[in-house]
């Protein structure tokens, strides 16, 4: 079961590089589709995963967080600062991260 996710992952993204998309499913009934795909029962479903074509493109995700709340660059901030950062003051607080000079890394998404 530890593995599921990693297995998941592999076969998601091989879906992808063949042009399918994916979704990962939980929340449903195990016992419901055990009893109905006739699962043994040293057997344990730990998630279900669609693979086809899109038949839509999806709908925007609300409720989630912006990139510069959840993202820190080189250190967290300093106590003294609020816990959420605003876009500009996360840009001052990475100035002065770099050590040896090092040029600004960036990390694409």
């Amino acid at each position: 079961m530890h593995f599921a996710a990693f297995a998941a992952q592999n076969l998601m993204l091989s879906a992808r590089a063949m042009g399918y998309d994916s979704c990962p499913m939980i929340g449903f009934d195990a016992d419901a589709v055990g009893q109905l795909i006739k699962l043994p029962a040293d057997h344990l479903i730990v998630m279900l995963l669609a693979i086809g074509k899109a038949a839509a493109q999806p709908q925007a995700r609300g409720g989630q967080l912006a990139r510069h709340e959840v993202l820190l660059s080189n250190r967290f901030p300093d106590p003294i600062h609020k816990t959420t950062m605003r876009p500009q003051d996360h840009k001052e607080t990475t100035k002065d991260t770099h050590l040896n000079n090092r040029p600004e890394q960036s990390t694409s998404f």
